[in-house]
């Protein structure tokens, strides 16, 4: 496959915030699992939903966050207001999807 130096870039810039953001050593997931991807993008216009999933995802297994990315079972994916320069929050775990819990928690019980 053919990546642009463009997203070699931003999987080099992914992976790196993602280990950043990774405080403790972890084991790569290799056991289903759920996920929720809040986009914030970083201004208003009109994006292609599959894409931004693709290339998280993509980064989720770059950085050995996943082993793969066919391990996700349910997915939820909301998009918010922008914000400077965009930030996607990600949550991995065995989640609840509640309609009423989903459209006001952050999947990890805080409201």
């Amino acid at each position: 496959m053919f990546l642009s130096r463009w997203f070699k870039d931003y999987y080099k810039n992914a992976e790196a915030a993602i280990r950043a953001q990774l405080k403790f050593k972890h084991k790569t997931i290799t056991e289903p699992v759920d996920q929720i991807l809040t986009f914030h993008p970083p201004d208003k216009r009109r994006r292609d939903s599959d894409n931004y999933l693709k290339a998280v995802n993509d980064a989720l297994t770059h950085a050995d966050v996943v082993e793969d990315d066919s391990i996700f079972r349910d997915r939820l994916t909301r998009w918010r207001e922008p914000v400077e320069n965009g930030r996607v929050d990600v949550v991995l775990g065995q989640i609840k999807f509640n309609a009423k819990e989903v459209e006001d928690d952050d999947g990890m019980g805080n409201n």
